[in-house]
């Protein structure tokens, strides 16, 4: 068990107190120029001439008096003009821009999000058309029918519940037979499940020319970081929740949540068709995984659906979710 908790953002401290620093300075007047020095004071007086000597000589020449004293300092320059006072308003202007810079930053709950977006579908998220044909790995398998811009889906080869072939897609229609990403997440480091995602391990693997450089980082920090063990609080066979749903709970995050779009009975977006109806409860009856995958990290290109793995769900209130919209189904 877990608790689905946002990273908190860098502290924001130091660029207060680098703000607050620097305010002084701009308030403190320039500094006045250096006074002229005073003038040079006049020569001294000659000295006397000697007397005449016995012999009739002319006495010596007396030396040059002593030089006059050095002038006093000139005035001190006048001050320079006062800085601009800066206002409270300023300096709480400040903070909120730094604030919003760092919050611009993106954490890992947000690539973790955004990468269990791409996971589910990195086309439909990236804004990018389908790609043509099937994917390079695609002829390995035979079971699975779907084809095309299907078989690029990470979830189509390694399950919603990241297991691949012994989880949930283990059989029916969806199995293809390949491994999960579950063990890879938890055992290798970041880099080299960038390297698989860019064909480092398998060249029919490279998705580096399709999935941005952004894109690809957030996909990693997801299989490094996000991945769910959903069989701890979802029973296989039933595909009921193990722990004892508190259904008060469920419907509170519910209406805060989902009612939103989906309204208070469900029912308000269908993902099929009218003759053939598919509504949100149906989806967490009938594949919970997806369910909760979706539930935590957001729908693809939806940027209205709130992911909740950033709002710091433990997996009791996603079991109360789960339970209350699993009983919104006819």
């Amino acid at each position: 068990m877990q608790a689905h908790f946002a990273k908190p953002l860098r502290p924001i401290l130091m660029i207060v107190l680098g703000i607050l620093f620097v305010i002084p300075l701009a308030c403190q007047g320039a500094e006045g120029e250096d006074g002229h020095a005073g003038p040079v004071g006049p020569p001294g007086r000659p000295g006397v001439t000697g007397l005449e000597g016995n012999t009739g000589g002319p006495g010596a020449t007396g030396g040059a008096g002593p030089a006059g004293p050095v002038g006093e300092d000139g005035p001190q320059g006048p001050a320079g003009p006062q800085g601009a006072a800066v206002a409270l308003a300023d300096v709480q202007s400040m903070v909120d821009l730094a604030v919003v810079n760092l919050a611009n930053i993106d954490s890992d709950a947000d690539k973790i999000a955004l990468g269990g977006r791409l996971y589910d579908n990195w086309m439909l998220e990236s804004g990018i058309e389908a790609l043509p044909g099937d994917h390079p790995l695609w002829s390995d398998q035979t079971t699975n029918a779907l084809t095309e811009a299907a078989t690029f889906r990470c979830k189509e080869c390694h399950g919603w519940d990241y297991k691949g072939e012994t989880g949930a897609y283990a059989s029916g229609s969806h199995f293809t037979g390949f491994t999960g990403v579950m063990r890879a997440g938890k055992t290798m480091s970041k880099d080299d499940l960038v390297q698989v995602l860019r064909g480092g391990f398998n060249a029919n693997h490279d998705f580096r020319f399709d999935i941005s450089r952004k894109n690809l980082d957030a996909l990693a920090t997801f299989l490094d970081l996000g991945l769910e063990n959903y069989s701890e609080f979802i029973d296989y066979d039933t595909k009921l929740p193990r722990q004892i749903p508190v259904m008060a709970n469920g419907e509170t995050r519910y209406t805060r949540t989902c009612a939103g779009c989906h309204g208070a009975d469900g029912k308000n977006l269908n993902f099929k068709t009218v003759a053939t109806p598919q509504y949100l409860g149906d989806i967490a009856v009938g594949n919970p995984w997806e369910f909760l995958h979706k539930a935590l990290y957001g729908q693809p290109g939806v940027s209205g659906m709130p992911p909740v793995s950033t709002r710091g769900w433990s997996d009791q209130d996603l079991t109360d979710l789960l339970a209350y919209v699993q009983s919104l189904a006819d």
